[in-house]
């Protein structure tokens, strides 16, 4: 499989990094996983039940199930884990925050854990299905230390083989591995022996490293070379839409100047073309996201997502009724020019550069910098921005609370800046709620002020582009937060 990136991490309870997730699924079992339609089934967890009040957890848990060194996995497993990842020296930059208001765990027998929470948390089962909480080997994490992260162990279908940094990964078969569940045709190791991870950063020569048979399967491909591969009957092409909480788009910065002004932000959301963003960056290879929530998540809200239209006249007169005057290609305002800063990553400046010329035609002047992490992460907490880049895939909306808290301001990932004492109190709400019903009414009231305060850009639905060779089957395999099938199911077409 060639890669676009390396991995960053192996350790499945540091790593933030969702494009190491598909390691992560394949080495690493989960206590509970989904299925592509959201809907929960036993991991290593055969069953789970929640106190009346909400704060207590039972597991029940798999029985006969051995790590990938021989330790035994059961409740006193399970506890380390947990206690692992909310241990400030593992330094999680995920896995704890879906863990959510973690208090303590602890085992009640051998196959039964408790798992308790500070207060409600209706979000824990659906975190507990996401790359970050894979089950770790106790054994292999105490006695290796740092040195996990280069040599995983976890339950899952494939073990960890080697790993040459730049280069390549390797996975193998875990002959032992006979604990799959929620599938109905598949029982037993995986089809294939290995999987080899290419490290391949240029996506030309990736897309032609496939054409040339050098590799099975591409992953993370540019749009251009996947609308070509998918119109060759020689590959077979997945295309998989992420839940984003929020989807693609920029922060815009409530704190600084000239974005401080709600008026300035609305103009800027109605300035903002997201059709011709799809089809200029992305080759109409994905779909416009209008709202903090993607439109196929169940807790989206359509009326938050309509408040701006693509409308340059509209975004014109909020200028001037501001009191920004244009001269020339850019407006002023008691001398002072109307000027964003821009933050993106090096591999997104053609969308900044789009963003660029939208604004510039409402006469407002973007200057991009263009930083890697974890330059731009620190930038972004200490607002040197206007505008920054983001997404955010998960699988709950309980995941806009580190987008939008304003405890996140600062020291966590409120690249906005922004802080309603409401919308804290709502998220807070949602997460306690257990009705769905409820939660969504909940979460449709976060969006209507969040979008009302403009805060918050969305730009595009994040879609994973993938193509195979013809000789595979069960290939849509990227959804790293665990909704779709997993390496585990891909096989060869019986000839």
């Amino acid at each position: 499989m060639g890669l676009g990136k390396d991995f960053t991490i192996l350790d499945t309870h540091v790593t933030s990094a969702v494009s190491d997730g598909i390691f992560m699924m394949a080495v690493y079992d989960r206590l509970i996983e989904r299925q592509p339609n959201g809907k929960l089934y036993p991991g290593l967890a055969t069953s789970w039940t929640v106190s009346d009040d909400g704060l207590t957890w039972t597991f029940k848990l798999r029985q006969g199930v051995k790590f990938h060194d021989g330790t035994p996995f059961n409740a006193d497993a399970v506890v380390f884990n947990f206690n692992r990842m909310v241990d400030p020296a593992t330094k999680s930059e995920y896995a704890i925050f879906e863990l959510g208001p973690y208090d303590s765990s602890s085992a009640v027998d051998d196959y039964t854990v408790e798992l308790k929470m500070k207060r409600k948390y209706s979000a824990l089962i659906a975190g507990l299905t996401t790359y970050g909480m894979g089950m770790v080997s106790p054994t292999a994490a105490k006695n290796l230390g740092e040195d996990f992260a280069q040599k995983p162990v976890g339950t899952g279908p494939f073990m960890f083989k080697e790993w040459v940094q730049k280069d390549h990964l390797t996975i193998v078969q875990n002959p032992d591995y006979n604990w799959a569940s929620g599938r109905e045709n598949h029982q037993g190791t995986s089809y294939l022996d290995s999987v080899t991870f290419q490290f391949i950063p240029e996506t030309s020569t990736r897309a032609a490293s496939l054409q040339q048979g050098q590799i099975d399967a591409a992953g993370r491909m540019a749009a251009s070379d996947w609308v070509k591969v998918k119109g060759d009957s020689n590959f077979t092409t997945s295309n998989i839409f992420l839940e984003g909480y929020p989807p693609a788009g920029l922060f815009m910065n409530v704190t600084k100047a000239p974005t401080d002004d709600v008026n300035v932000r609305q103009a800027i959301m109605h300035a903002i073309n997201r059709d011709e963003i799809i089809q200029v960056v992305f080759e109409g290879t994905t779909i416009p996201a209008n709202g903090i929530i993607s439109p196929f998540s169940w807790a989206y809200d359509p009326d938050s997502a309509s408040m701006y239209p693509f409308d340059v006249d509209k975004a014109n007169s909020m200028l001037d009724a501001a009191g920004w005057v244009k001269n020339g290609d850019y407006r002023s305002k008691g001398g002072q020019e109307l000027s964003l800063i821009y933050l993106t990553f090096t591999t997104l400046t053609n969308l900044a550069q789009v963003v660029q010329a939208q604004l510039k035609k409402i006469g407002v002047k973007t200057d991009i910098v263009a930083e890697d992490n974890p330059a731009q992460q620190q930038d972004a907490e200490e607002g040197k921005h206007n505008l920054v880049w983001t997404q955010w895939e998960g699988v709950d909306p309980a995941d806009l609370h580190k987008i939008f808290g304003s405890e996140n301001i600062g020291n966590g990932w409120n690249f906005s800046h922004y802080s309603n004492k409401d919308v804290d109190q709502w998220l807070n709400d949602g997460e306690a709620e257990t009705d769905a019903d409820k939660r969504k009414e909940i979460y449709n009231k976060v969006q209507m002020q969040v979008m009302g305060d403009a805060a918050y850009i969305p730009l595009y639905n994040v879609s994973s582009l993938w193509a195979f060779k013809k000789d595979y089957q069960n290939v849509d395999v990227v959804d790293e937060l665990g909704a779709s099938p997993l390496l585990y199911d891909i096989s060869l077409k019986k000839s």
